[in-house]
């Protein structure tokens, strides 16, 4: 977290989004339910512990399942699909 901290501090975008991932393992509307709940748990934290990063600068979104990085089909994978991105939008 200190290392998006270090980049808001250098470069001062105004909006940042926090994306949330999954895996496939189980049902698809609890993963997107998941993925929300992590986004927001980091954009949380975020604001919530640097001052640098305001609410009005973070948004949060949720993908779910839907966006693998690598195939679901060995656990290790499974755990490389479980992830959080911060695109900065600005």
């Amino acid at each position: 977290m200190d290392k998006i901290v270090e980049f808001v501090r250098a470069f001062s975008p105004s909006k940042l989004t926090i994306e949330g991932h999954t895996d496939s393992d189980g049902d698809e509307g609890a993963n997107q339910a998941l993925s929300v709940q992590r986004a927001e748990m980091v954009a949380s934290f975020l604001v919530s512990n640097y001052e640098e990063i305001t609410q009005d600068m973070v948004n949060s979104k949720g993908y779910g399942e839907t966006r693998p990085i690598v195939p679901n089909n060995t656990t290790e994978n499974r755990a490389l699909n479980r992830w959080i991105e911060i695109v900065v939008l600005e």
